[in-house]
C-alpha cells in the first residue's frame, strides 16, 4: 500500500507540473543603482605631436606674378591675413612653399622649374620674394616661369616638432613628408 500512495504521490506532482504554463508578461521593473566605476586601464603610448593649432594659407593667382618690366627686380609680396597672431609670426615656425609646374620648393632655396633661387624676407606679416641669379644678384631681366601656389604654413610655439641634435621628426624641405606629418592636405 506503501507503493501504490507514493505512486499516486509521484503521479499527481507530475500531472501538476505538466499542467502549468508559462502567464502573461508582467511589467519591467525599475532599473537598478548604478553600479562601482571600474579600474582605469593602461596608459596608452605618447601620440604623435598634434596639429590643431597649425595654419596654413593658400595664395594662387595674379598675385604670384614675377614682374617683367625691363631692369625690374622678379620679385612678388604676399600679405597674411589678420587672423595670423604676430606672436605665431615671432616665435613659432613659419614654413613656405612655392609650386613651380608639378612641384612644390620649401622657400628660401633653388628652385629648379626656374633655374633660380627664390629669397624670401618677411616683415610682420608680409613676404616677399626675390628671384636670385646664381651669384645672388637679384634678377632683372628674362621670363621666370609662374607658380600656381604658394602655401603658407605657421605652427605657433610648442605645435613644432621637437628638434634633437639639429634632427627634427620630419624634413621639412620634403613638402609631402611635412604635409602628411601636420595632417594637411597635399
Amino acid at each position: 500500500m506503501k507503493k501504490l500512495k507514493l505512486f499516486l504521490a509521484v503521479a499527481v506532482i507530475a500531472l501538476t507540473v505538466a499542467s502549468c504554463g508559462k502567464g502573461d508578461k508582467g511589467d519591467k521593473g525599475d532599473t537598478g543603482a548604478t553600479g562601482a566605476p571600474g579600474a582605469p586601464g593602461q596608459q596608452g603610448p605618447i601620440g604623435q605631436t598634434g596639429s590643431a593649432n597649425v595654419k596654413a594659407f593658400i595664395f594662387t593667382g595674379p598675385q604670384l606674378t614675377w614682374p617683367n618690366a625691363l631692369n625690374a627686380q622678379r620679385r612678388f609680396n604676399l600679405t597674411l591675413p589678420a587672423s595670423v597672431a604676430q606672436a605665431d609670426l615671432d616665435n613659432g615656425l613659419v614654413l613656405t612653399y612655392m609650386k613651380v609646374g608639378n612641384a612644390h620648393y620649401q622657400v628660401p632655396d633653388f628652385v629648379s622649374n626656374l633655374g633660380k633661387f627664390v629669397r624670401l624676407f618677411r616683415s610682420n606679416k608680409t613676404l616677399t620674394f626675390t628671384a636670385m641669379n646664381e651669384d645672388f644678384t637679384t634678377v632683372t631681366t628674362g621670363d621666370l616661369d609662374e607658380a600656381s601656389e604658394v602655401k603658407v604654413m605657421v605652427i605657433p610655439p610648442g605645435a613644432a616638432p621637437t628638434v634633437i641634435n639639429g634632427k627634427s621628426a620630419v624634413d621639412f624641405s620634403d613638402y609631402k613628408a611635412t604635409m602628411k606629418y601636420f595632417g594637411l592636405p597635399e
